[in-house]
């Protein structure tokens, strides 16, 4: 998926912020009939009785709560980044994870019971320690 060609393309697309060259990168790497994600080997076959109904499907408020925002290492994206994730998770009743940054100084206050505060405290591994 990745040869050569795509990354060429890719890396000078954005270089060059040629829209053309994008395009061209976007056909070389979603070639017809090529799987990418594994969604693209999913076929949707539709219900014999048609929709469910509306008051049969379970509702947005109760769905989010089940959501969990995945650990990122506190290295891979800034400390705002951290915040506003937790945030948007707790706004939505669900669960972010600190992270391994949960033991770093700046990062402890996410243990407060404020706004940004993690739901899953992730224990960093002893080469941290």
């Amino acid at each position: 998926m990745l040869t050569p060609e795509v990354i060429y393309l890719l890396q000078r697309a954005v270089r060059e912020g040629s829209y053309d060259t994008f395009k061209r990168y976007s056909a070389a790497l979603h070639r017809p009939g090529r799987s990418i994600v594994l969604s693209d080997l999913l076929s949707l076959v539709p219900l014999p009785t048609g929709p469910v109904p509306l008051d049969e499907v379970e509702s947005v408020d109760s769905i989010v709560k089940r959501f969990e925002a995945a650990a990122t290492s506190f290295g891979a994206i800034s400390e705002e980044a951290h915040e506003t994730i937790a945030i948007a998770m707790n706004r939505l009743g669900s669960r972010s994870n600190t992270g391994e940054a949960a033991r770093t100084p700046s990062a402890r206050r996410r243990f407060q019971r404020r706004l940004w505060n993690s739901a899953i405290k992730q224990v960093a591994s002893a080469r941290l320690a």
